[in-house]
């Protein structure tokens, strides 16, 4: 009887053990699966948020410059946050917005040819005129500050670069001018857009830096993903690129977890062709050899299109 006894106590305390491991793996396999669900949704979120940019109604482009393009980064943003949020079933309202915004969001860069614009948790309203602390007295939205350069120092010279690396603005001795080709130090095209993918991610990092000291509005500090020190080395950013840093999202798991993304596009080269009428004919040239003092007509993909429409080499812009 007593051997029987203790056997059936040692047939408790393995069947405990089980029940707890299959428990931990049950929950761990969990975890996983929600945190490749939380790398999936960010992903599809930033590429809808790109796609949506760049098919923008109101995305303007400089076809004298190649690659120049600017768009409002606040659609960026919403696309993002409506598309993830149905990757949760949740509805894209008020409160789902500004939740995912104050408590999910550190940092939204939408870089862009020329600079890049961040959105990050500011203060845009005090519930009243010296509130004692404005995290707690104050109304917080992720909001997008104005367009950044991507600023570049060399030798007492300050740059700002570009992702064409035609040329680049310079700023000595309080006197602007425009630096053709690369600047001193930058090598090559893939060095100069690591370059700006340094820029972005050194000020992500200060951003979080600067949100966990006076960090008594979020429930978690934020944390500078190890994702953000390694995709510079690799030259994501080719293009018009969305970067969002997403983390503490606790929709579905009872440990919060995080996820980092870029998504962007490569605009190709193209040298677009302006079409006028001088004395009389109709001529075409390179958009980038017309002079400022002659208004172009029309703008044509290629030679070939404006020849078509009726229009003429003009040997005296385009030697």
């Amino acid at each position: 009887m007593k051997k029987t006894g203790i056997a059936l106590l040692v047939s408790l305390y393995y069947l405990g053990g089980l029940i707890v491991f299959s428990s931990n793996y049950i929950q761990k396999d969990i975890q996983e699966f929600e945190q490749l669900k939380l790398s999936f949704a960010v992903d599809y979120a930033s590429d809808a948020a790109i796609c949506e940019l760049l098919n923008s109604k109101d995305l303007s482009m400089d076809y004298s410059e190649t690659n120049y393009l600017s768009a409002d980064p606040n659609l960026a943003l919403e696309t993002f946050i409506d598309v993830f949020s149905a990757n949760y079933g949740l509805n894209f309202d008020e409160t789902n917005e500004s939740h995912i915004k104050m408590n999910f969001i550190p940092a939204f860069v939408v870089a862009m040819y020329d600079g890049y614009y961040m959105a990050t948790p500011t203060l845009i309203s005090n519930a009243t005129n010296y509130p004692e602390n404005e995290l707690s007295d104050g109304d917080w939205d992720l909001k997008f500050g104005p367009k950044l350069p991507y600023k570049y120092e060399y030798n007492g010279s300050t740059y700002a670069l570009n992702m064409g690396g035609e040329y680049a603005l310079k700023l000595n001795n309080n006197m602007l001018s425009k630096h053709k080709g690369l600047p001193p130090g930058i090598s090559s095209t893939e060095d100069n857009l690591g370059e700006i993918s340094r820029i972005i991610s050194s000020n992500i990092s200060y951003t979080i830096n600067k949100l966990n000291e006076t960090n008594t509005r979020w429930a978690n500090t934020f944390y500078i993903p190890r994702d953000l020190t390694t995709y510079t080395g690799v030259n994501c950013i080719e293009g018009p690129s969305v970067l969002a840093l997403v983390q503490n999202v606790d929709l579905a798991t009872s440990r919060p977890i995080s996820a980092f993304s870029v998504a962007g596009s490569k605009i190709q080269k193209a040298r677009m062709v302006a079409a006028y009428t001088r004395d009389g004919i109709k001529y075409y040239c390179y958009a980038d050899k017309l002079p400022s003092s002659v208004n172009a007509e029309n703008l044509y993909p290629t030679i070939k299109e404006a020849a078509r429409a009726g229009y003429y080499c003009d040997i005296k812009y385009m030697e």
